[in-house]
């Protein structure tokens, strides 16, 4: 289709065949929606009120926002789903090269891979319910952030605008920048070979005996914990209360 389809059902839309081409935007109204791409897919405006199904060999991008009611699943190579009034409603996986959602609300992460960078964006609650690998960079910003899987890359960037941060297992390959107007916490071990930079408006407790970082930690925090297997480089604490 070289123009911008439209399609509305009361039941599902399966457009699944992996040799379609749709040209333009693609506009989608429907229970359960799949669709597949043999190229680039952009999404003009998607609601589904059951679950979400979308596969392209390069890209899926949008120009209108993406509300599903349940559970989405994204395959194709760059994956550019940055509309911060998307609002997806179950947990999302997502495989590709450069990973980018958002949503207005609250956003579950069930399992993202990606060869470049993953970056996430939620409006309210962002949880990590199933691990998130990136070859690049990982940025995860939400209102509350989360990780109750694994979050591997790079450089971790992790922001927690209006609450807490709660760490799972974290492997960075670079550094790790980790800010929150709440507490710090961890469930796993971290493990850090670059710098790691730590800021919270409440208590940072990242006591694992397992943690591991092996660069140098700055932390700013009310009462700050801090434990690491090995060595431990710090290279400027300033805490209101205990150290």
């Amino acid at each position: 289709v070289p123009g911008s389809p439209t399609l509305s059902a009361g039941g599902d839309i399966v457009l699944n065949n992996a040799s379609n081409d749709f040209q333009g935007g693609v506009t989608a109204t429907g229970a359960n929606v799949t669709l597949a791409d043999a190229n680039t897919l952009t999404l003009a405006g998607v609601t589904a009120n059951g679950t979400f199904t979308a596969n392209a060999n390069t890209a899926i991008n949008q120009t209108g926002a993406v509300t599903v009611t349940g559970t989405s699943s994204l395959t194709g190579g760059a994956i550019d789903l940055g509309n911060t009034s998307n609002d997806f409603g179950g947990a999302v996986t997502a495989t590709g090269t450069n990973v980018t959602l958002a949503d207005a609300n609250a956003l579950n992460l069930a399992g993202v891979t990606a060869t470049g960078d993953v970056t996430a964006t939620a409006g309210t609650a962002l949880t990590v319910s199933g691990a998130v690998n990136a070859g690049d960079d990982v940025s995860l910003t939400g209102g509350t952030v989360a990780l109750d899987a694994l979050v591997s890359g790079n450089d971790i960037a992790l922001n927690a605008t209006a609450g807490s941060l709660v760490l799972q297992n974290l492997n960075a390959t670079g550094s790790l920048d980790a800010t929150a107007t709440g507490g710090i916490t961890q469930n796993g071990s971290v493990t850090v070979p670059g710098s790691t930079t730590l800021s919270a408006g409440g208590d940072i407790v990242l006591n694992n005996a397992s943690n591991d970082f092996q660069g140098g930690v700055t932390a700013t925090g009310a009462n700050v914990t801090l434990a690491d297997a090995n060595a431990l480089n710090l290279a400027g604490v300033t805490a209101t209360g205990d150290v």
